[in-house]
C-alpha cells in the first residue's frame, strides 16, 4: 500500500464503469494458472511496513464527474525494500463543450525502505520513502513534477491497532509556468484489524503545498480490506477532501 501524498489530480470521478471495470479483471486472470497448494504464511498487509509483491487494480469515482482507473504494481527486494509503479487512466469532461477526453494521469514511482521492524516494541518500525510523480497528458494530469521524500515511524499500541505517522517534504515544478514550490504533508496511517481476513485503515492528512502560503488543507481517508481467498483481497476506499470533495474507489489486490 501506499503511502499517500495528496495530489488534487489524483481524485477522479466515474460515469463510465464498463470500461474501467476491465482493470479489475486483469489481475484476476493472472490467477487461473497459479497454484497455491503449499501452505504459506498468512498475509498481513494492514501495517504499511509489511511489504509484499502484489498487483492492485481499482476504479474510482469523484463527485466532480471524473472517472478513472489505476493499475499499481508493487515489487520487493527481500523483506524490507519495496518499489512500485502506478499507472492511472482517466476520463474528464470539458465543462464548456461537454466532450470527454481520455488519457494517462500522473504516473507515480515509489521507493520504500523499512530500516527497522520489531512489533514487540512500542516504537516498532522505522522507514523512509521517495515518491516521484511524472505529469500526465495535458488536461488529464496535473502539469507538474513532484518529488516527495518522507520518513515513517510505527507506534505499536496493541495487536489490533497501530499508528504510523509520516512526515513528507514536497518539491513541485510546474511545467507550463516553470514555477517551483516547496511544501510538506503530515499523515497518520491507523490500521485497525478485525481478524485475519479484514482490517480498516483510517488516515487523517494535513498538507501545506507551499511554505510561502500558510494555508493548510485537510483530508480523511478510510479504507476497508477483506480477503476473499488466501491471495485475493477486495478493497473499498473513500477520501473526503475539504477542497476537492469525495472520492470512492473499489478494487482488487492480487498477492504473488
Amino acid at each position: 500500500m501506499i503511502l499517500f501524498n495528496i495530489n488534487p489530480r489524483h481524485a477522479y470521478g466515474s460515469r463510465r464503469w464498463p470500461t474501467t471495470l476491465l482493470f479489475l479483471f486483469i489481475p484476476l486472470l493472472l490467477l487461473q494458472n497459479k497454484s497455491y497448494a503449499q501452505e504459506e504464511e498468512k498475509i498481513d498487509n494492514s501495517k504499511p511496513t509489511n511489504l509484499y509483491r502484489r498487483l492492485n487494480a481499482v476504479v474510482e469515482s469523484n463527485e466532480d464527474g471524473r472517472v478513472g482507473a489505476r493499475l499499481i504494481y508493487n515489487g520487493t527486494v527481500g523483506s524490507n525494500i519495496l518499489y512500485s509503479v502506478e499507472l492511472p487512466v482517466f476520463s474528464t469532461e470539458n465543462k464548456e463543450t461537454g466532450q470527454r477526453s481520455y488519457g494517462i494521469g500522473d504516473v507515480r514511482a515509489r521507493f520504500f525502505h523499512v530500516t527497522h521492524k520489531n512489533y514487540e516494541k512500542t516504537l516498532g518500525a522505522f522507514g523512509y520513502s521517495v515518491d516521484v510523480f511524472v505529469p500526465g497528458q495535458t488536461g488529464i494530469g496535473s502539469d507538474r513534477w513532484m518529488i516527495s521524500p518522507g520518513v515513517l515511524v510505527g507506534v505499536i499500541a496493541t495487536d489490533w491497532i497501530q499508528f504510523f505517522p509520516i512526515v513528507s517534504y514536497q518539491y513541485r515544478h510546474h511545467m507550463t509556468t516553470g514555477a517551483v514550490s516547496h511544501g510538506a504533508s503530515f499523515q497518520v496511517i491507523t490500521p485497525i484489524k478485525f481478524g485475519d481476513k479484514s482490517f480498516m485503515r483510517i488516515t487523517p492528512i494535513w498538507q501545506m503545498p507551499d511554505f510561502r502560503n500558510p494555508e493548510v488543507s485537510t483530508a480523511l481517508e478510510t479504507q476497508f480490506n477483506y480477503f476473499i481467498s488466501k491471495k485475493v483481497q477486495l478493497q473499498l476506499f473513500h477520501m473526503a477532501h475539504e477542497k476537492y470533495g469525495n472520492t470512492v474507489r473499489i478494487g482488487t489486490t492480487i498477492f504473488f
